[in-house]
């Protein structure tokens, strides 16, 4: 096994720093990863999961997305491809004195990760400084392969890792990892875009839009009917006619990603399990919230609540047989934190 050069107690700090960035606002994926058995796993999701939220701040600091020059897409795309350097640089056990870098490269000395997830999140990164929107349903699928498929690969990839002779392995293929996760990446990502279209309009002047346009042309809309809505916080019946239709595509996507899970839970740890289980009950309880409003997304917050997350810990904790006194220790420890 191969090894950085890094001293440990700089490889020790690297990783804190990763898991304060990774920590940030307490994601879904991150609230879920603490949940895992081993200190090693956590520490190489939150090197991972650092690594790719580093350029997806980037871009989604970018400042009005749909009037950006050429060349402010030039020195965007470098900046994308500086990024990737940086990934590889450590995937080859020669990192840079950052951080996450230096944390990243231990993690892929260690651990059996592929380069290929960061290199789709490229991509789909590409893909946002050139188009401020998606033309289609199959647009927006290519993109989510990189936005949401890839972190959510390495995660369901970390999942299925055992230790084995002090080396971190993975019990299947990259591509078999990669066909569990799709679906419910995909489930997760609609949940998102559905959860935080009002929030999404705040950013830059314009606002963000993921709804494809060709989705939102059937149902007689377009961006700035977006824009009103948020303005007057109320959605109009063609929105919720369509939310109602994209909550249903999230809904299939989410039953045919779950019938994976019998083949995942075997090979995985407690904590393991449970901590992709709790991620999966996440998202579809938040779908469900959005429903109960009527998906009036523009009127009320579709994001669950610190006490809506520990209602779904407890029911996922009786459904996987784990003892919830311990995995509420773990959550309010999170929260504590956050």
């Amino acid at each position: 096994m191969q090894t950085t050069h890094a001293d440990p107690g700089a490889i020790a700090d690297a990783y804190r720093h990763c898991e304060e960035v990774a920590g940030r606002n307490v994601p879904n994926l991150y609230l879920a990863a603490r949940f895992f058995d081993q200190s090693e796993i956590f520490n190489a999701f939150c090197a991972a999961y650092a690594s790719m939220r580093k350029i997806d701040d980037y871009v989604d600091g970018l400042e009005n997305r749909e009037k950006l020059t050429p060349e402010d897409k030039e020195r965007a795309a470098a900046e994308i491809q500086r990024w990737l350097d940086e990934v590889k640089a450590a995937f080859s056990l020669k990192p840079s004195d950052d951080p996450i870098w230096i944390a990243l490269a231990d993690t892929f000395s260690r651990f059996d990760l592929p380069v290929d997830p960061w290199e789709d999140l490229a991509q789909a990164m590409a893909m946002d400084i050139e188009m401020p929107y998606f033309k289609d349903w199959r647009t927006l699928q290519k993109y989510m392969r990189g936005a949401s498929v890839a972190p959510a690969v390495v995660f369901m990839h970390l999942v299925l890792t055992t230790e084995d002779d002090d080396e971190f392995i993975c019990q299947r293929s990259y591509d078999e990892v990669v066909e569990a996760t799709e679906d419910l990446a995909i489930f997760c990502y609609w949940t998102h875009i559905l959860r935080d279209a009002a929030k999404d309009l705040d950013i830059g002047e314009e606002g963000l839009v993921y709804f494809p346009l060709s989705e939102l042309n059937q149902f007689g809309l377009a961006p700035d009917d977006l824009r009103r809505m948020k303005e007057t916080k109320t959605a109009t019946f063609a929105f919720k006619s369509m939310a109602e239709h994209l909550y249903r595509r999230a809904r299939q996507h989410e039953q045919k990603g779950r019938q994976y899970l019998a083949n995942i839970y075997p090979v995985t740890t407690d904590g393991g399990a449970f901590a992709l289980a709790y991620l999966i009950d996440i998202y579809s309880a938040t779908l469900a919230k959005v429903e109960a409003v009527d998906f009036d997304i523009f009127a009320e917050d579709g994001e669950l609540s610190v006490d809506e997350k520990r209602e779904v810990l407890a029911k996922t904790a009786e459904k996987m047989g784990i003892e919830l006194s311990s995995a509420t220790r773990i959550f309010e420890a999170v929260i504590k934190t956050a």
